[in-house]
């Protein structure tokens, strides 16, 4: 619980800080005076002054905020740095700079993990499941086939593989391996590759205060049975553990040539599938994988790749949910994001860094959605302020911002509901 609440507010107020420090560097940097810089909301406990603003530190430990001059109507003077004396153009882009801040923040938090951490590379190129009726199965890839070679290039790791078929737009040939005889493929274009790799059972990390960890399983240890059946490849412990939540399960493992033997509980973990919400059991370990890290270009590049992917994906996901196409609990609110961070602060630091990322994209995106209280809706003010060659009367402005916090009181709350009863359940 200390590790989540602290994981929690360190991920929530670096995000927020970020996003505000974007505001704040564009107010200086356009000449409008700013107010305040608070770390933490509420009451503010102590500070400093140097020149115009007042750098804080509030009660509530939890993201920040920047007050600007003129962005009241109460407050305004008719000053040259006030926010209200800017144009449109300058007011557009000093609330577009806190959301692009946590875009940047995303790729900087990429930016460490594939340059200073390394990237995770998963040392097979055997196929361990393949899809009915995909690109893979026609072709006649079959499971416990190595593949050699994608596209006449050479593949060394599983990382390699995907990357391959990817690049293969107009299908690919693949070179396998089967029962001692090299075999030439032919993969045709689809959006469904569906071949997974064969991974070992071998333990790589076991998450801290996890059931694996308190029943004695470590890095480096192969499961060989659960229950008394035999366990070949990773994909029969993940059956067999997603199907027993609370139930108890005899594991078999080895270690240095012993063999050791323990009763190990599931946690209950809920997860949705096909956009069902399921209770799935989880004992806390990850797969084997080593790590590469990247050259200085390399690295840039595939940080950049990867904000525009999670960004898609996001995009993707809000899609369906409009559509239908996908459950309205999956959303998550402030309390799974407190519970994930705790969840991932306990996998290491690559997996905060991770979720940090994916979150500060989160809000980059959900901060445009076009509600008056958002900085979306603010652009879309000082837009119309543009086109109409004047700001929106006082009365207008009220009326939106009204509106639009209910909108976002009736978001919150449904989050916040879902939260709720994901703890509950």
């Amino acid at each position: 619980m200390v590790l989540t609440l602290i994981a929690a507010a360190i991920v929530l107020s670096i995000l927020i800080i970020t996003h505000e420090l974007g505001h704040f560097s564009a107010a200086k940097l356009l000449g409008v005076r700013v107010l305040r810089f608070s770390l933490g909301l509420g009451p503010r406990i102590l500070g400093f002054k140097r020149g115009d603003t007042d750098y804080a530190l509030s009660l509530i430990p939890f993201g920040g905020y920047v007050k600007l001059a003129g962005m009241e109507e109460s407050e305004t003077e008719g000053k040259k740095d006030e926010f209200s004396s800017k144009r449109p153009a300058a007011k557009i882009w000093i609330i577009l700079s806190g959301p692009i801040a946590n875009a940047v923040l995303a790729f900087v938090l990429y930016l460490v993990i594939t340059a200073a951490i390394g990237t995770s590379i998963l040392d097979t190129t055997k196929v361990g499941h393949v899809e009915s009726g995909s690109a893979a199965f026609d072709a006649g890839i079959q499971e416990y086939d190595q593949i050699l070679m994608v596209g006449y290039k050479a593949v060394h790791n599983w990382n390699e593989v995907v990357e391959e078929i990817a690049r293969e737009s107009r299908g690919a040939n693949v070179k396998v391996r089967r029962d001692g005889e090299e075999l030439w493929l032919v993969m045709e274009p689809s959006n469904e590759v569906g071949i997974s790799p064969l991974i070992d059972p071998v333990v790589g990390r076991v998450q801290k205060a996890s059931p694996a960890q308190i029943a004695g399983l470590r890095s480096g240890d192969t499961i060989v049975a659960i229950n008394g059946n035999k366990v070949e490849r990773w994909e029969d412990i993940i059956e067999t553990v997603h199907s027993a939540p609370d139930v108890p399960l005899q594991i078999d493992w080895v270690r240095g040539g012993q063999l050791y033997s323990n009763r190990i509980v599931p946690k209950s973990q809920l997860t949705v599938e096909d956009g069902r919400t399921e209770k799935i059991g989880v004992i806390g370990i990850h797969i084997n994988v080593s790590r590469e890290r990247l050259g200085a270009v390399p690295a840039f590049v595939e940080s950049g790749a990867r904000v525009v992917w999670v960004s898609e994906q996001i995009l993707l996901f809000l899609g369906k949910l409009i559509t239908g196409n996908a459950s309205l609990r999956m959303v998550g609110g402030p309390i799974f994001i407190a519970k994930m961070a705790g969840e991932t602060a306990k996998w290491g630091v690559d997996s905060l860094l991770n979720f940090m990322a994916f979150v500060s994209i989160n809000l980059f995106i959900i901060s445009l959605f076009p509600i008056p209280v958002l900085d979306g809706g603010q652009i879309v003010y000082y837009l119309t302020e543009a086109v109409r060659g004047k700001p929106l009367s006082l009365r207008q402005r009220t009326i939106a911002q009204q509106v639009g916090l209910i909108i976002l009181i009736i978001i919150l709350a449904f989050v916040v509901l879902n939260d709720l009863m994901r703890l509950t359940q």
